[in-house]
């Protein structure tokens, strides 16, 4: 199976929910149809919304889990799908700190393709627009090396070192870098050091990127040379990618969607970019009321920087936190929040968080704990129609949420800070419902702040 799809679709393989969503929102941003696929395991009947879509991402949901199973999860999903949704351009979309089964996952997507050691793998978790670079083949986080930042600790999936290199044991003999060194000598630079590798049988190619320019370089030149590999990294470098692809920077107006409104200025921060969605989706409606645009927030990362994301937005009166109970019961919980808003006597938005649950059991006992205890919240309280948006931090978490609500499909439309992508349930009972999903370690201390006054202007209830 060679890299000569069917042209103009691209297939976005992740390995958990916020990933699959903050690199397809690259892609989206251009104008093109966007779906991220929930239950791609199930995947034989590709509706409508799929159908239609230029765009289609899937998590595996394999970043936590043995390596062996991993690659077998890569692998059946990805036969699957592609099956039914043939792409000319496979993305492996990795985290930008190096966690979960990176080389295995790889090995999986290669043997899929029918790759051969010489096909390029051409590979960056570089992420500049949101701190994450790599210099001297060396991840960095806001200029810290990886192995000294949280995702060193994290209980499930720990990196293991700032080296790029590192993760890779059975392709170890295939690894080669571009250094920043070629890369600031331009385009002609960088595509005799791309032959020189792969002369030398180094076809995993690693970059340096310490900007988002330097990735554009990066895949500009490799375009240049007319390969085929297989493309892995961040969303920095699906970003990049979405510049390039033949078709994919000039989307006519028929691209966009008929819900999107022109992006109103923030206080000095990214501007929201406007996305797509497929046609015979969910359409915009006007006028809905105060509340029905309550948002419910989310927070099941334990990453530091969510927690001072709430605690901004707290102390800003943008929402009120409740935090989950020692024990996880789901039902104390949803009975605070009833109280809170019953009869509509509490105007706005409010925010579930677990950081200060201790721990209980192994991490993988706490952690599936903790997902029950978020999708039981969300089940509940959504059926409640007083919130009618979610902001979901968390992949885990987010999947959980999502797959208890029933809905097996999301479109993809905007970028409301980088990496931090919305979209809208396609399906079931809970189909328009405004959806924010976000990596733990994304966005500054203001994020959750900015987050929901743009939600409260533009993540407006849809019906389908």
């Amino acid at each position: 199976m060679s890299q000569s799809f069917e042209n103009g679709k691209v297939l976005v393989v992740a390995d958990d929910l916020t990933g699959a969503n903050d690199a397809a929102v690259q892609f989206a941003k251009t104008g093109l149809k966007t779906v991220t696929l929930l239950e791609p395991w199930g995947f034989e009947d590709p509706s409508s919304m799929v159908q239609s879509a230029r765009v289609l991402a899937v998590s595996t949901e394999s970043r936590n889990i043995d390596p062996q199973v991993a690659q077998e999860a890569v692998r059946s999903v990805f036969s699957r799908v592609f099956r039914l949704f043939p792409a000319k351009t496979v993305f492996k979309k990795i985290d930008s700190t190096l966690r979960g089964n990176i080389e295995v996952e790889l090995m999986a997507l290669s043997d899929a393709l029918e790759a051969d050691a010489s096909t390029p793998v051409i590979f960056s978790p570089a992420y500049p627009s949101n701190g994450r670079t790599v210099n001297g083949g060396y991840v960095l986080v806001d200029g810290v090396p990886l192995c000294l930042t949280f995702a060193a600790q994290d209980a499930l999936a720990p990196a293991r070192s700032s080296q790029v290199a590192a993760i890779f044991a059975k392709w170890r003999d295939r690894v080669g870098n571009i250094h920043f060194s070629v890369l600031e000598k331009g385009e002609e630079s960088v595509r005799r050091e791309i032959r020189r590798l792969m002369a030398s049988g180094k076809s995993v190619i690693v970059s340096d990127a310490l900007t988002d320019e330097d990735l554009l370089l990066l895949v500009r030149s490799v375009r240049s040379l007319g390969l085929s590999p297989i493309w892995a990294g961040s969303a920095g470098l699906a970003w990049a990618l979405a510049q390039t692809v033949s078709g994919f920077t000039s989307a006519s107006s028929k691209d966009l969607p008929a819900s999107c409104e022109p992006a109103r200025p923030s206080s000095g921060g990214p501007q929201p970019s406007c996305g797509s969605q497929p046609s015979g989706g969910p359409q915009s409606v006007g006028g809905p009321q105060p509340l029905r645009r309550r948002t419910l927030v989310l927070f099941g990362s334990l990453n530091p920087v969510s927690a001072a994301q709430v605690e901004y937005a707290k102390r800003a009166s943008a929402c009120r936190v409740i935090e989950a109970p020692h024990n996880l019961d789901p039902a104390a919980t949803c009975e605070d929040i009833e109280l809170m808003t019953s009869g509509g006597q509490v105007a706005g938005d409010l925010a579930v968080v677990s950081f200060n649950v201790p721990g209980q059991g192994s991490p993988d006992e706490m952690a599936k704990r903790v997902k029950a205890y978020f999708a039981s919240v969300a089940e509940r309280v959504m059926r409640g129609k007083s919130f009618k948006s979610l902001v979901l931090s968390g992949g885990d978490v987010g999947r959980a949420v999502l797959s208890r609500l029933g809905i097996t499909c999301m479109t993809v439309e905007k970028e409301v800070l980088p990496g931090i992508a919305f979209g809208r349930a396609c399906d079931g009972e809970f189909a328009g419902t405004g959806i924010v999903t976000k990596a733990g370690g994304f966005g500054d201390a203001d994020a959750l702040l900015r987050i929901l006054s743009w939600m409260s202007t533009n993540g407006k209830v849809v019906e389908s």
